[in-house]
């Protein structure tokens, strides 16, 4: 016997069903343009684009107070699809090209997000970095987020930030 999912994505783990076929492939169609527009962005990006992205985000999510149950459906999805897609590409897509295509992808539909990069020391000689996307206070993609420092924690009064 099956338990019912109640999200709208499969749980880590858990294979899709069949009913869930038809959103899987819109979403990996549209998950692919994004991975592909994110690589392009990528190989022009300055550092400070990227913070000047997160700053216009979080005022937007400072408008934004929750999220709706759809919008929250669609954060599931994302964060479903565009990992997967990631490991089947033929180019490098690692965690930062992820959040820089889902923070375009819910851009498209006015749904804020912030892109967070964050370092822990792995030994001695060497450190990690991870990027990670959030929105409504939830981690859409990345996971062990929990084990790096973010590098430019976010301010929560984002409209006193240098960038305008």
């Amino acid at each position: 016997m099956t338990t019912a999912r109640t999200s709208a994505a499969p749980l880590e783990g858990q294979k899709p069903e069949l009913r869930d076929a038809l959103w899987i492939g819109h979403y990996s169609v549209r998950g692919l343009v994004e991975l592909v527009r994110a690589r392009l962005t990528f190989a022009k990006l300055d550092m400070r684009a990227l913070d000047q992205r997160n700053e216009y985000a979080a005022m937007a999510c400072q408008e934004q107070p929750s999220l709706s149950a759809k919008q929250a459906e669609m954060l599931a999805r994302i964060g479903y699809v565009l990992p997967r897609l990631s490991a089947r590409v033929p180019w490098r897509s690692d965690c930062l090209i992820q959040a820089i295509a889902g923070q375009n992808w819910l851009s498209q539909f006015g749904t804020p997000s912030v892109i967070e990069l964050g370092i822990r020391r792995e030994d001695v000689n060497g450190l990690s970095a991870h990027a990670w996307l959030l929105c409504g206070g939830k981690t859409v993609l990345g996971s062990s987020t929990e084990l790096y420092t973010p590098i430019f924690p976010r301010d929560p009064n984002p409209t006193t930030s240098s960038y305008k």
